[in-house]
């Protein structure tokens, strides 16, 4: 019986294919569903072989670890350079969606504490 070894939902695509990379390197057996057209099921991949589970997980948990150091890695070299994304940097950025958000949050602590006023 097919196990599901990785939700899909949110992952971004490059780290989707690397994942089926790494399983296809390994020579395991999984298949993919998809979102479905109304986008409401769940995007997963599944392992065809109960079996190998276990070595799945620990493939994809090395996976992932590494994938944490790198990304770690690039946000501390963009750090050092100052390139790294702030809410200043943003605010020039996009002024208009910050003041969207910044809209909604007050509006929404409004309203909770508006009774208690």
């Amino acid at each position: 019986m097919a196990k599901k070894i990785v939700n899909l939902r949110g992952m971004p695509e490059d780290e989707m294919q690397e994942i089926r990379d790494l399983l296809d390197e390994h020579t395991l057996k999984y298949y993919e569903t998809p979102t479905g057209n109304w986008g409401v099921s769940m995007p997963s991949l599944w392992l065809v072989d109960e079996q190998e589970f276990d070595k799945a997980k620990d493939l994809l948990a090395n996976y992932q670890q590494q994938r944490y150091i790198t990304a770690r890695e690039e946000y501390n070299q963009l750090k050092e350079r100052g390139e790294h994304d702030t809410l200043i940097k943003r605010l020039f950025r996009e002024p208009l969606a910050v003041l969207f958000y910044a809209i909604a949050i007050f509006s929404v602590i409004y309203l909770t504490l508006y009774p208690f006023l």
